[in-house]
């Protein structure tokens, strides 16, 4: 039997032995050392955790890095005997007054002399109940926010809130590079003995300590050298091999371009019985508790960012040798561990491997995490916390409880309002189960989001213990609220529209009802709703003579014009369904179409004659032609046709490109067109009043109800010519003139439009418009500011569907500017008889906020792909929310996420997920930034591949003035992380666009980045990148350095960060702080931060 069998086959209680011995003994074959006190009155160095904690104080100098305690003390307090057992706290323990400094390029820390400690007293008895609750929670919330000053400061402050006579609250705040939780349980053990002797006048002498914190770093930097470096660093290398280096859960808002740390707390409960089968579990599958939550944890966190490998920190206090356990000092160490779902594995089976991957770390939990980052040199960003961003405790250090003579006293909870990781769970055993901490950077998370992920993690919990042989992927996570939310409450779309009717049948009606009433108009010629309808009904006649039935394929080749409208009818009038072919298209595209539709009639007008014919010839299986002035020339019946189709027929067929380079063909019915046709009549309130512009290219999905809704109210469809549709100056004229009130068109037509006026054109009056609609790529939010800017009066519909589903499935109505910090507009809500389900790779629902792939099911969804079975079973699955097994769902291939309101966020194409030196991107993200730019008209961002094969991005932009290529990246460098930032700048007068209005991706020019934008050696120029080269050359062991090199990319860490700061300020006299390295980590970026420090002091003199 092998070790792995061997220690799963034991009881929890020799488990937990086995842990016990194991977090005590260290690494095999290495000669445990003792630690002694130091003979030196040198400056000791740092810890590595001190090192960690000093640099990251460095970089953000007014983010707290605290632990806080508050006390409410009830009864006879000696306010003398507390202040005395605070100094005599900071006498004893070193940690507490110790300053950090840099002195001779190194960090090290030195003991003060013993001195009082910062102790204030707040009177506040004099106020009424109420305001003096408003006064102490502000002194509980700002307080353990007030920074220390690592150079100066004592280490521990104490504030003492006085509400009466016989009530007190005592909050204690120390920094934690000098203490830890441990360090809480020492506090509290000496606090009492020292406050009780005071108090009776009797000082109480504690047994002296024989080592002092100093003793133990200056231990920690020697014993980890050599063998036990090697030895130990080799496991966390092979441990964290081809590990991710960062969790792409998706954030309520942009991540900083700099890691802040502002924080949020939220608490959570694990009842009694779920806890005791939780234990149940540990017991039958040889793990401990905090395993089994570690699991879970890790399955949460997969589930929620999509990553099947995630990396979760988890503190330990690394306390686990005697000499050190009375000292009070920041020991805490963190260890990376590897949560592996590859493989879709059970969760016993996940289990198992949490479990090995833990007791493998306990056994070498003497490497510091500052080391590990130190030697593995990670991808290094200053928005991210390396190797993870979450961390995972189960508290079991008991800190004790704190007794004072004459006093009762009560801990306070303090709302943890800093956050040195995105996410932070501590969970804590009680009487009554189980008690969770929650904490988030609140500048990345709504406290909503986070209150469903506690939700999400008891639900699973749940989950785990009712079917641990379940898959990771397959267990449920969605609390019974959420689930009724997404499945149900928020796809609850049901009208009542005339489902069971034909377009034609429809069409008609209102015929009936308007004869007289202009239907559409084209240039200056129009036709009545009686005119439209009987010469729809002769062609279809000779087309039912033809044979056209239901079923049947007719294609239409002409200009959109009143005869393209008047074919479409005939269509559905003989039965049939349409299939448009622009005749600007290739010859080529046109035959791909005909050859794969196998389609027996293609109606064309007579000028396109000699394509047609070429194309058909070409073909092996011919369709008939036929012309429609051939049909307007016959004489046949103006009465309308018995009905031919039923709802279920196809309506039309629209090809749309597909990735194999060969077009497909989505069929869609007339139950779905006519739903569509309806929601849009029903969201924006359509009428006889209204006129509805046709702009769209007729193979277009948008142009279908551009043509017919109108035709459903007994309003009028006016036909706008294609010139006229693309020129934004013409088109908006026509809008004014004609008195349009519903427009479509694609945001970058908007665009060209609104920078007209921008450039001082006079913006058209446009009185009639009731409703501007956007559609065919994601609207940017401040293309919507620019619009109410001008029109605050006109409301705009932000619109998104697939062609396989009847155009638009969901509609969000615009009625005002978004605000300024929104990047990324919602596409809204689904359309009425229409569900929207988002959900992972299982087609399990993901929580709300989660992204996920979205799916379409109702009434809209189309029949599939013609003659395309493949393609249709890929793309089409059965609808596993629906009871009926008919039902489909259609795959969209879309990214997207619910938001808290049942709004939909589009995330763009999952085709298009970029990913950066290890970083998730989107793309949309850096465009709306770009966008910001004063003069940057539009930008598109794209990836790029080098000839070597590393990706990068490329920006390429439409300029209103020029524009300095480094102040458009420094712009950048304030607003988004560093991966973010485009490597290259590609300056267009315009964005080429496809026929549908969308960007060409395929026609952007590669850029050329240059020797710049090259990984080649660039040699320094100017006097200041010499000296910082050469500098860098040094410090970094290294022949040379270009200006454009990355000083962490060549190696350079932390430590190494600091040197050269030092090295600067000595060299140049100049103070930058260090986070400036970060921003700058580029000779030729440092170079120009010094010079004009430079310039900024010779102008001051």
């Amino acid at each position: 039997m092998n070790i792995s069998d061997r220690i799963a086959n034991l009881s929890p209680e020799k488990l937990a032995l086995l842990q016990e011995r194991l977090m005590k003994k260290g690494e095999p074959g290495v000669k445990k050392s003792r630690i002694s006190p130091r003979h030196s009155n040198e400056p000791a160095p740092l810890s590595f955790a001190q090192q960690r904690l000093w640099f990251l104080n460095q970089l953000e100098p007014d983010s707290p890095f605290n632990i806080s305690i508050a006390i409410r003390m009830n009864g006879d307090l000696n306010v003398d005997a507390l202040a005395q057992t605070l100094n005599a706290m900071v006498d004893r323990h070193l940690a507490l007054r110790t300053t950090f400094a840099v002195i001779d390029e190194r960090v090290v820390q030195l003991v003060m002399p013993s001195q009082a400690v910062d102790f204030r007293t707040i009177d506040l008895s004099h106020l009424s109940s109420e305001k003096c609750q408003v006064d102490v929670d502000r002194i509980l919330s700002a307080e353990p926010l007030r920074p220390f000053n690592l150079a100066a400061d004592l280490m521990l402050r104490a504030t003492l809130i006085r509400l009466n006579e016989s009530e007190h609250i005592l909050l204690l705040v120390m920094h934690h590079i000098a203490a830890d939780g441990w360090s809480v349980g020492i506090l509290f053990r000496e606090f009492a003995s020292f406050y009780e002797g005071f108090a009776m006048d009797n000082p109480v002498q504690l047994p002296e300590l024989t080592l002092q914190y100093t003793d133990f770093a200056q231990w920690q930097r020697e014993y980890l050298t050599g063998d036990v470096l090697k030895t130990q660093l080799e496991y966390w290398r092979q441990h964290l091999a081809d590990a991710p280096r960062f969790l792409t859960m998706t954030t309520d808002r942009p991540r900083p371009s700099i890691q802040t740390f502002k924080g949020g707390t939220i608490y959570f409960q694990i009842d009694r019985e779920l806890t005791q089968q939780i234990k149940n579990l540990c017991q039958q599958s040889g793990s401990t508790l905090f395993m089994v939550l570690m699991a879970a944890f890790g399955t949460l966190l997969s589930r929620y960012s999509g990553q099947d490998d995630v990396v979760i920190g988890s503190p330990i206090a690394n306390r686990h040798r005697s000499e050190v356990e009375s000292i009070i000092g920041c020991f805490i160490n963190t260890l990376a561990l590897r949560v592996n779902s590859q493989g879709n594995p059970t969760f016993l089976e996940l289990l198992a491997q949490v479990r090995e991957t833990t007791l493998g770390a306990y056994d070498r939990q003497d490497f510091p995490l500052e080391k590990l980052v130190e030697e593995l040199q990670p991808e290094r960003s200053l928005s991210h916390a390396l190797l993870f961003q979450t961390m995972f405790v189960l508290q079991n250090t008991n800190m004790g409880k704190l007794e004072l003579p004459g006093l009762t006293l009560d801990m306070l909870e303090l709302e943890e309002l800093s956050a040195q990781n995105d996410i932070f769970v501590s969970m804590e055993e009680t009487e009554a189960g189980m008690t969770g901490e929650l904490g988030y950077n609140s500048d990345l998370f709504d406290r909503s989001t986070i209150d469903r992920l506690a939700i999400n993690f008891q639900t699973l919990l749940a989950s785990i213990v009712a079917n641990p042989n379940q898959s990771v992927t397959q267990l449920p996570l969605l609390g019974t609220i959420e689930s009724q939310q997404l499945l149900i409450d928020w796809n609850d779309t049901q009208v009542e529209f005339p489902l069971d009717r034909c377009f034609a049948q429809l069409f008609e009606q209102q015929v009936a009802t308007t004869p007289t009433a202009i239907a559409v108009v084209f240039k200056n010629q129009q036709l009545t709703y009686q005119q439209l309808n009987d010469r729809a009904n002769r062609w279809a006649r000779h087309l039912v003579e033809l044979g056209v039935e239901a079923e049947t394929i007719v294609a239409l080749m002409g200009d959109r014009d009143i005869d393209f409208l008047t074919a479409i009818l005939a269509v559905f009038k003989a039965g049939g369904a349409y299939l448009p072919l622009n005749p600007e298209h290739p010859a080529e595209r046109i035959q791909q179409v005909l050859l794969q539709g196998k389609v027996p009639f293609v109606l064309a007008q007579q000028q396109y004659l000699s394509t047609v014919v070429s194309v058909v010839g070409q073909l092996e299986t011919k369709p008939q032609i036929l012309y429609i002035e051939e049909l307007e020339r016959l004489e046949y019946s103006t009465e309308n046709l018995p009905i031919r189709s039923t709802p279920d027929n196809l309506a039309y067929v629209i090809y749309t490109s597909g990735s194999t380079g060969t077009p497909k063909g989505a069929m869609l019915e007339q139950r779905g067109m006519v739903n569509h046709l309806y929601a849009k009549v029903t969201d924006l309130k359509l009428g006889a009043n209204d006129i509805v512009a046709q702009t769209a290219s007729q193979t277009f999905d948008i142009s279908i109800w551009q043509f017919l809704v109108a035709l459903l109210v007994g309003g009028k469809v006016e036909i706008v010519p294609t010139e006229i549709a693309t020129d934004p100056t013409r088109l908006f004229a026509l809008v004014q003139n004609q008195q349009i009130s519903v427009l479509e068109i694609v945001p970058s037509l908007l665009r060209m439009m609104l920078q007209q006026i921008e450039d001082g054109a006079t913006p058209t009056a446009l009185s009639s418009l009731r409703w501007l609609l956007l559609t065919g790529e994601a609207l940017p939010p401040q293309l919507c500011r620019q619009w109410f800017a001008h029109y605050p009066s006109i409301p705009m519909l932000n619109a998104y569907g697939p062609t396989e589903c009847s155009d638009d499935v969901t509609h969000y109505p615009i009625d005002s500017a978004p605000a300024p910090e929104v990047l990324n507009l919602p596409i809204g809500r689904p359309i009425a008889n229409t569900q929207l389900y988002i959900l992972d790779n299982q087609l399990q629902p993901v929580p709300i906020g989660v992204a996920g792939e979205l799916y379409v099911g109702g009434a809209g969804v189309g029949r599939g792909y013609l003659n395309a079975p493949e393609l249709t079973e890929q793309a089409f699955i059965p609808n596993p929310f629906s009871p009926s097994p008919s039902q489909r769902l259609y795959k969209t291939g879309d990214k997207a996420r619910y938001l808290p309101d049942g709004n939909i966020e589009f995330l763009g194409r999952i085709d298009f997920q970029v990913k950066i030196r290890g970083f998730r991107i989107e793309l949309g993200e850096i465009e709306a930034v770009l966008s910001d730019y004063p003069q940057v008209r539009e930008a598109t961002v794209i990836d790029r591949e080098e000839q070597v094969g590393n990706q990068y991005l490329a920006a390429y932009i439409v300029a209103s003035a020029p524009i300095e290529t480094n102040s458009l990246r420094e712009f950048l460098k304030q607003k988004l992380p560093d991966y973010m930032v485009p490597s290259a700048f590609i300056f267009l007068d315009s964005i080429p666009l496809t026929p549908n209005g969308k960007v060409d991706r395929k026609a952007l020019p590669i850029p050329d980045l240059g020797v710049a934008e090259s990984n080649n050696l660039v040699a320094p120029e100017t006097p200041t990148q010499v000296e910082i080269s050469q500098l860098w050359a040094e410090i970094l062991n290294l022949p040379e350095v270009g200006i454009h090199n990355n000083f962490f990319e060549l190696g350079g860490h932390s430590l190494l960060a600091t040197q050269i700061m030092s090295r600067l300020r000595s060299s140049f006299g100049v103070e930058l702080p260090l986070r400036k390295l970060f921003e700058a980590p580029t000779v030729a970026e440092l170079a120009d931060c010094v010079d004009r420090l430079l310039d900024r002091e010779e102008i001051e003199i």
